[in-house]
């Protein structure tokens, strides 16, 4: 399932060279959820790269994780997705 709402999610910090961070605020996905596959349904179009850092908040059980672009769609299906995966780094 992909997230709505295209102000849950945004560039945090961009770096001169190397991966962005981006924010993704929710109240309901956990960050399993969120590591699935394509969650980021316009992950492409909002320009995330494989790398890139997703600094993801639960607001509703007060849970921080880092979660890691690992996909980016490779050609074009008419649905420009990203993937991230849990880096093992969380904080509540």
């Amino acid at each position: 399932m992909a997230y709505q709402g295209k102000n849950k999610v945004g560039v945090l910090s961009q770096a001169i060279a190397g991966p962005r961070t981006w924010y993704y605020t929710d109240t309901g996905s956990t960050a399993v959820v969120v590591a699935g596959a394509a969650f980021f349904s316009d992950g492409k179009t909002l320009g995330m790269k494989v790398g890139d850092i997703v600094q993801y908040t639960n607001t509703t059980l007060a849970k921080a994780d880092r979660l890691v672009v690992t996909a980016v769609q490779a050609q074009d299906t008419g649905v420009p997705f990203a993937e991230v995966g849990d880096t093992g780094a969380s904080g509540a």
